[in-house]
């Protein structure tokens, strides 16, 4: 019997942030998906991919990544962002995600992702 690693979608802007992210957590054994750079790639993996939880940068560029965490959240996938901004940032509609701060704190990131899809 296979077990599954739980498969993590990364959307990130900044390419060597995104690379450090996929490391860590391949290191920790999760299945990372991505990373997605802009926002159009990261809806798309979002709508057609399994997806156990996502980590998404807040800032794509001049854009937001909230349309994909809408997404993720209709389809049941469990999101927390990862940021420069704090959690004062998020819509009305996301207030209850929890937004970790750049630089990434990995033991955090692991803890937290661990809480999301209860492993």
């Amino acid at each position: 019997m296979t077990l599954e690693r739980p498969r993590i979608l990364i959307v990130e802007d900044d390419y060597l942030i995104a690379l450090d992210v996929e490391q860590e957590l391949l290191d920790r054994g999760y299945a990372p998906i991505g990373p997605a750079a802009d926002l159009e790639t990261a809806l798309e993996v979002a709508r057609t991919t399994g997806l156990s939880a996502a980590v998404l940068d807040m800032n794509l560029g001049n854009q937001k990544s909230f349309p994909v965490a809408r997404e993720l959240q209709t389809r049941g996938v469990p999101t927390l962002f990862l940021s420069g901004n704090d959690s004062g940032a998020l819509p009305e509609d996301m207030i209850d995600y929890r937004v970790l701060s750049k630089p990434v704190d990995y033991d955090q990131l692991d803890k937290e992702l661990r809480k999301l899809i209860a492993v």
